[in-house]
């Protein structure tokens, strides 16, 4: 009876064991059928590109050059290794040069982070370190990480002032002697004047103006040949203009070589200035900043300091020469479809370059309507961060 016993369970044992082998085989089965599935579905996604979304970003642009609201544009974009598509709308080709305006920023800002790299300042230096004259008062307080922030608190009024009736020398004694207005830190208030003063440490640090520096530590490096600020060739030069479509005197402003707005290029030049980013710092040359750099530049600084406007205060959204979305924010506010990791910088010439990491993209956008903030440039960069999430998927 007990050998009997012992057999039927033995048996019982058996088919259970045999039972769950061919469970566990079937379901081992199905996974690899779904994993294999999930993976043709992801290969047929990767490099793909919605055509028809990224059609729309385009015509979005053309129209605007068509309904006269953009009076030239070139749009163009990237994934990291090659350009995807460039156009360009109106009387204008390729490779005209445009005045960038504040996308300069980003530009001026990689070479600041160049000396950081090399030991030369550090973005805790108090100003006073190289300029004594900001070691009294309320200004001691500023450091160089409060000139690329905004939130040094610095008054541009009287270098505003300069611009229009002095000299370039006449705007950086202007910003170097400007007062504050508000305890560095506490704000973010959008200043011009701390890049002239973050100029100013360029030359003592390097010997260098800034416009050299740059050149040859961010230029140079990226194959930024037709990037400078002056127009390298003046017929390729795309008149700025003023709502009547009149030129205000671009040559002047040119004459400034504003650290944080005077760089002209091309839709190529920015490209190759985009993908470094995308790269983390490396390019065809080797590497001009490092990974750790560009993570530094491109996180948020500025959450949680005020933005303080003339409609009361709102959040702050910046990183290190590049504006950075924020909900609730006014920096980048109608980009509906950035990401966290997304950081960009408009211009007062209605220009745009824009960086998604998440979804491989640089996006490029240049015009020449001063003062005018057209909303094609963010709509067709809604469009395109949709058809480069394909890519994703």
């Amino acid at each position: 009876m007990l050998s009997r016993l012992a057999s039927s369970r033995s048996r019982g044992q058996d088919h259970t064991r045999a039972r769950c082998a061919i469970l566990c085989f079937l379901t081992n089965s199905i996974r690899n059928r779904d994993k294999h599935e999930s993976t043709e579905r992801r290969e047929r996604m990767v490099g793909e590109i919605d055509r028809e979304l990224l059609d729309r970003a385009f015509q979005v642009v053309a129209d605007g050059v068509g309904d006269g609201s953009l009076d030239t544009a070139v749009l163009a974009v990237a994934s990291r290794d090659r350009l995807i598509r460039a156009e360009a709308s109106g009387n204008t080709s390729l490779d005209r040069l445009y005045l960038l305006a504040s996308v300069t920023k980003p530009v001026f800002c990689s070479s600041v982070m160049r000396l950081v790299e090399e030991g030369r300042a550090r973005l805790n230096d108090p100003v006073s370190r190289f300029i004594p004259e900001f070691a009294a008062g309320p200004k001691a307080a500023v450091t160089l990480w409060h000139l690329l922030t905004h939130t040094s608190g610095l008054d541009e009024s009287a270098m505003a002032q300069a611009m229009r009736d002095g000299t370039a020398n006449d705007a950086i004694l202007a910003s170097l002697n400007a007062p504050v207005m508000f305890r560095p830190g506490s704000h973010y208030s959008y200043c011009n004047a701390s890049y002239y003063v973050m100029a100013e440490i360029i030359r003592l640090a390097t010997g260098q103006d800034h416009a050299t520096y740059i050149g040859n530590v961010v230029l140079a490096p990226l194959g930024m040949r037709d990037t400078g600020y002056a127009p390298r060739d003046a017929d390729r030069a795309v008149p700025v203009l003023d709502m009547l479509g009149n030129d205000p005197s671009a040559a002047r402003f040119s004459s400034f070589r504003l650290p944080a707005g005077g760089l002209w290029s091309t839709a190529a030049d920015l490209i190759r200035f985009g993908q470094a980013f995308l790269k983390r710092g490396a390019n065809d040359n080797g590497r001009f900043l490092a990974p750790a750099t560009i993570k530094t530049m491109t996180s948020l600084h500025t959450g949680g300091i005020p933005k303080l406007s003339a409609n009361g205060e709102f959040p702050s959204g910046y990183g290190l020469g590049w504006e950075k979305p924020n909900p609730g924010g006014e920096a980048a506010p109608s980009i509906e479809l950035t990401t966290p990791s997304g950081h960009g910088h408009g211009g007062a010439t209605g220009t745009l370059l824009w960086i998604e990491p998440d979804v491989d993209l640089v996006f490029v956008f240049l015009t020449n309507r001063w003062g005018h903030s057209s909303p094609h440039a963010r709509s067709a960069l809604n469009a395109a961060i949709a058809a480069f999430s394909a890519t994703t998927a």
